[in-house]
């Protein structure tokens, strides 16, 4: 394939590049192996139109980062709309709820309101130190490895990489963790409607219909929440917002909620089942962390740069902008790859090297950047150091099973494992059996 980027003077010119039809994210041999796409375009064509995406695609570092710390030129507003476009059925199961584009968050939205809504968002997490809570989350892992324990092996993702996030951040926000399972289940089709892209019609109507009944159980405790306020961060955010007067009606206030839970378990999930298998197919790192479990925070560092849960955000061009010799045009959609970005070798000279030993010259663009910089960053790395702190002290002799590997979900968004894997530990176990 030609590398035309040094010829690309315009956004026209770069149309007409290679990767506008060959990048195929959704396609099972581009969805498996993204880290060798995004590499082979960092190296050929860093900026580009994607025609599947309907989007300029932005993969380098500097670029991205250049981006996101630039509101002004680059807007938030209105990025959140669905991808797909559902079918009639779907579509009318989608009305009976609020509009998707107005079930806006943080990550949707730019100053004056973004900057108005995140100081309330603050200043509920700053009301709850996350750090207090750690005990709470030691106590979780540790239920859940008095459960599989005995058993000698495991499906890890399912019985444990899964569980704990979910848990803290409903604990965290007051929803009663008995709910996790169906809320998990919504929040999966949450992200089906909005970031899915290739569903097919039985699986928009079930997504749609989800993504509703998730509308509505989240009203019901914010309306709950107002007539009777609790000792929780959920309460914390309703009183605040409405003493601020920031304006949200039923739909955002959705939006901010559901970004809270979602960010702040999905990506955890990932980030855990990711950093464990990493660290396992290593065994030279596994040792050392179970050898010094303050090497936890490096491992969760190194596993959000080398496989950053958070694939890409998007942005809307507000003007003509270069890019790599690029110009993006005014009104142009914008996705950021942060995971390409995040494996960039200006950044890290052994990119594609899992090493908690690693140093980067820039910091990573895992948890995002500039005024976007992810509001749960702290809780999530708190969840994947205990979760990792905790298996190395129970189970140092954990392992993985023959055969085990990771595959991955069609998503553009957030990336997510498609299997479990299996996991073994102590002598003679056999995760087959």
């Amino acid at each position: 394939m030609r590398s035309p980027v040094k010829e690309m003077k315009s956004g026209q010119d770069a149309r007409d590049a290679g990767w506008r039809h060959a990048y195929q994210p959704f396609s099972p041999p581009q969805a498996q192996n993204l880290h060798e796409v995004w590499s082979r375009i960092r190296d050929e064509e860093p900026v580009f139109y994607s025609e599947a995406m309907g989007a300029w695609v932005v993969s380098r570092y500097h670029d991205a980062r250049a981006v996101l710390t630039d509101p002004r030129r680059f807007s938030s507003e209105g990025t959140k709309a669905a991808i797909g476009v559902p079918p009639p059925a779907a579509q009318a199961i989608l009305d009976e709820g609020d509009p998707i584009g107005r079930a806006r968050s943080l990550l949707d939205s730019d100053p004056p309101h973004h900057t108005e809504v995140r100081r309330v968002i603050n200043e509920a997490f700053k009301g709850r130190e996350v750090r207090k809570i750690e005990p709470d989350i030691r106590a979780l892992a540790n239920e859940m490895i008095d459960g599989i324990e005995p058993l000698g092996f495991a499906d890890f993702i399912a019985d444990y990489a899964a569980k704990l996030p979910l848990r803290v951040i409903l604990r965290y926000l007051g929803i009663p963790e008995a709910d996790a399972n169906q809320i998990h289940a919504w929040s999966g089709c949450l992200l089906a409607v909005r970031w899915a892209g290739n569903l097919t019609d039985e699986e928009w109507i079930k997504a749609a219909r989800g993504y509703v009944e998730y509308q509505q159980y989240v009203a019901a405790l914010v309306a709950a929440r107002r007539a009777s306020p609790r000792d929780d961060l959920l309460s914390d955010l309703v009183r605040l917002a409405d003493d601020a007067d920031v304006r949200m009606d039923r739909a955002e206030m959705f939006g901010q909620i559901a970004a809270l839970i979602s960010a702040g378990h999905e990506t955890s999930i990932s980030l855990i089942a990711f950093c464990v298998f990493h660290l396992l197919s290593d065994r030279r790192q596994w040792e050392e962390l179970c050898g010094d479990p303050r090497l936890a925070a490096a491992a969760v560092k190194e596993g959000m740069r080398y496989e950053s849960p958070a694939v890409s955000t998007w942005r809307v061009a507000r003007e003509d902008t270069e890019l790599s010799g690029v110009t993006v045009p005014a009104g142009g959609k914008v996705l950021v790859l942060i995971a390409s970005a995040n494996r960039d070798r200006s950044i890290c000279e052994h990119a594609d090297t899992f090493d908690i030993a690693h140093k980067t010259v820039e910091p990573n663009l895992g948890f995002g950047w500039g005024p976007h910089l992810c509001v749960g960053a702290t809780l999530a790395r708190v969840d994947v150091e205990v979760a990792l702190q905790v298996l190395t002290e129970r189970l140092p002799g954990l392992r993985l099973a023959p055969g085990a590997r990771i595959t991955f979900r069609p998503g553009i968004t957030v990336r997510m494992p498609a299997n479990d894997f299996r996991v073994e530990w102590g002598p003679g176990n056999d995760a087959r059996s």
